[in-house]
């Protein structure tokens, strides 16, 4: 008993979707009719008519907005790229050598043994 109550509200979103469709009752009764008495010429007046139909529109405001996306990527790219590689080689070839070269031999030598601290195994 509860589900068939449930559904009974989602019916009311189903009577909305009707709505609109009376008002594009000439080219959904025409496919409805058409896809199944004559499928082979259905196809050919819902594509005339699928363009002048607001559903296409749909497709329309994406494509607005994937432009709008793909234009300020594409200035964040290549600044992003060109200013980011050229400060991460450059950025990334000092701290990295500071970093990774002279510590990493500095805490070797500490933690190797006190008198390493006057003198580093390389001077040895």
């Amino acid at each position: 008993a509860p589900p068939p109550e449930r559904p009974a509200p989602p019916a009311e979103p189903q009577v909305e979707r009707p709505a609109p469709e009376p008002v594009r009752e000439d080219p959904p009764a025409e496919q409805a009719a058409s896809p199944e008495p004559e499928p082979e010429s259905a196809p050919e007046p819902p594509r005339a008519e699928e363009p002048a139909q607001p559903r296409p529109a749909e497709p329309q405001p994406p494509a607005a907005p994937a432009e709008e996306e793909p234009f300020q990527p594409r200035g964040i790219r290549p600044v992003g790229e060109g200013a980011s590689g050229t400060v991460r080689r450059g950025g990334t070839e000092s701290p990295f050598s500071r970093s990774g070269e002279v510590p990493t031999p500095r805490r070797r030598v500490i933690f190797d043994e006190g008198d390493d601290l006057d003198v580093p195994d390389f001077l040895k």
